[in-house]
């Protein structure tokens, strides 16, 4: 974090001059008021997008952005009001939409923010974090189905999309599909197991199924992440009284009161747990602390007047009584209890199902605003700044046939629903390992880019196994130079030559244009500088390190010596490419390519043989 706020600060530092020296430039006021934002000064980044408005009136993304700034000081009015001048100069932008809706949602506005999420998944279908937001306020207005169908779509997106599988268990639970929660609170502790909030609501609809000592094994797993839980002791008691475990539920109870002295119901339970174990003072002394707690807190007026009456103790069992019955007039049972105990009659038992408060129910729900500080309000990051990075283009292999080859319009849809689970695997892959990347899909193309060579090399070779995975084959090319993006929309030298090389390999896989090759033997040159190992052995383990190794490559324009990401070293990739040579109909366009891969991998092995004989 401080390593990232000294790279905000340097660029800071950098607009400064340029603002100095050409003070009429709106594009410097935004991208050093996207800087300030990143470092949360939102105040001084909604002056400088200020500024880039005064000098641009119809600067869409300026507006775009103060209004972020404002939604995250509290200001949701302002924001409301950016976000739309946002929308009126640019109404194909997504994110204004997007933004505009959480903050309508923030101001308890669900129909419009529901509106301008349905407007933001119709610009762009492809957003998982549009149909959470909107599941999320379906959620709320207890429309559970609508929000079920929104979580499913954000997880068909991403199927690691944690907080939307226990959203959507959220959800089911309120509609009594216990199974149906369990089922994806499970889901969501499998892609994160430290995830309290999960094994609380499993354990929740354990309970709600009667499967009690499941329920108090998530409860515990809980308490175990984390030891000042209070609702996870508080479930675990109630569990282990249906169990009879009386003694068991009263330390539970106790180490709830504990960590909140004023939780009235852990009182009561611990009440009713003492009265089972026939210590009806210490029932009496909770019951007490209940009702100091709550004055109007009916049942527990009723289980000291039961207590009181256990201990001989019947004008005060009476007076309890009659507080009950004048709190809660309607209860029969309270009554006829009553009129009972005037009459000389005892009552038998306490009414467990009556008696008992509750356990906590799922009500750790994730909300929208969790979600949206990281990934939902994204603004455009300096998008006129032009960024030097490797760049990769990957198409894949025969996908210009496959319209006319496929007769089954459903198969026809299948391969583009497998191109978006690559993407969304890859772009979550990313996410996990850094930052500062780009991930794109245009038609069959996979973009990425990265200003680090071994982050790029990595996002490649996962690239290539998740398209594996699919049946599909992959190959192209990585340059490396200057390039502007903004959305789908690319241009710049390294964009230029990686277009241009990305058709011309006639093998699976992916390697070095002329201009990433250059930038890499800079890099080895660098390595090779005062060390006393050989070069050929330094140049290896470098290459080895950064996930590469340099061969001759195949090209329509003849061998060019390069560098690949040697994807086929892992046994799974290899075989699977194996397996897809055999199955499929190898058509003569595309055979050179099966055939040349084929050679390369078992050139490969052989060098390594030659190696290990050494």
């Amino acid at each position: 974090m401080e390593e990232n706020n000294q790279v905000f600060l340097k660029k800071i530092k950098e607009l400064d001059k340029k603002i100095k020296l050409d003070p009429k430039n709106e594009v410097n006021y935004f991208n050093r008021g996207w800087n300030y934002s990143e470092l949360e000064k939102y105040q001084e980044a909604i002056n400088d997008y200020t500024s880039a408005i005064i000098l641009n009136p119809n600067y869409a993304n300026a507006y775009l952005n103060r209004g972020w700034c404002y939604g995250e000081l509290g200001n949701y009015k302002k924001a409301i009001d950016d976000h739309t001048i946002s929308i009126k100069l640019n109404p194909n932008n997504a994110n204004a939409y997007f933004n505009r809706g959480w903050n309508y949602s923030e101001l308890g506005k669900h129909q419009e923010a529901i509106d301008d999420y349905t407007a933001a998944i119709n610009l762009d279908p492809n957003d998982a974090n549009v149909y959470f937001n909107r599941g999320w306020i379906y959620g709320e207005l207890k429309k559970y189905q609508e929000a079920i169908d929104d979580y499913t779509a954000a997880i068909n997106l991403d199927p690691n999309y944690r907080n939307a599988y226990f959203n959507r268990g959220w959800n089911y639970s309120e509609l009594g599909k216990h199974q149906e929660a369990i089922n994806d609170y499970t889901a969501a502790i499998n892609l994160d197991p430290n995830y309290r909030n999960a094994y609380f609501n499993r354990g929740v609809n354990y309970e709600k199924l009667k499967d009690y000592q499941k329920a108090i094994d998530d409860y515990t797993a809980a308490i175990n992440l984390d030891s000042e839980y209070a609702s996870a002791y508080f479930n675990r008691g109630w569990n282990y009284a249906k169990l009879k475990d009386y003694q068991k539920a009263i330390d539970d109870y106790t180490a709830a009161i504990n960590l909140d002295p004023n939780y009235r119901n852990a009182y009561f339970n611990r009440g009713c747990n003492y009265g089972r174990l026939e210590k009806y003072q210490k029932a009496i002394d909770d019951y007490t602390a209940a009702i100091n707690l709550d004055s109007e807190y009916a049942s527990a007026y009723f289980n000291r007047g039961w207590s009181y009456e256990k201990l001989s103790n019947h004008t005060k069992a009476i007076e309890d009584y009659t507080t009950a019955t004048n709190l809660d007039s309607q209860n029969k049972k309270y009554q006829v209890v009553l009129a009972n105990s005037k009459n000389g009659k005892t009552s038998k038992k306490i009414e467990t199902s009556d008696n008992f408060a509750e356990p906590k129910t799922n009500s750790e729900k994730i909300s929208n605003e969790t979600t949206n500080l990281i990934e939902l309000n994204t603004s455009p990051k300096s998008e006129e700044e032009t960024k030097k990075s490797f760049l990769t283009f990957a198409d894949i292999l025969g996908w210009k046939g496959i319209w006319q080859r496929d007769k089954n319009i459903n198969s026809k849809f299948i391969n583009v629903d497998k191109l978006k689970i690559i993407k969304s695997n890859l772009l979550s892959y990313g996410n996990k390992i850094s930052k500062n990347i780009d991930i794109n899909l245009i038609s069959d193309t996979f973009i990425i880019g990265s200003d680090k060579i071994e982050i790029n090399n990595e996002l490649c070779k996962k690239l290539i196994a998740l398209c594996l995975e699919q049946n599909l084959l992959i190959r192209g090319a990585t340059a490396f130079g200057e390039y502007y993006s903004d959305e789908m929309i690319y241009i710049g030298e390294a964009v230029d030559e990686a277009a241009s090389w990305h058709e011309k390999g006639e093998e699976i896989g992916i390697f070095y244009t002329p201009s990433a090759r250059l930038k890499l033997e800079k890099e080895i040159k660098k390595k090779l500088k005062n060390k006393k190992k050989s070069e050929d052995k330094i140049k290896k383990e470098f290459l080895e390190k950064i996930g590469l190794f340099e061969k001759k490559i195949i090209t329509k324009i003849g061998e060019v010596n390069s560098y690949v990401i040697p994807w086929f070293k892992e046994n799974k990739n290899k075989n699977s490419f194996f397996q897809i040579m055999e199955k499929e109909i190898v058509f003569p366009e595309i055979s050179k390519k099966y055939f040349n891969t084929e050679k390369t991998i078992k050139d490969y092995e052989s060098s390594l043989e030659k190696n290990n004989s050494k």
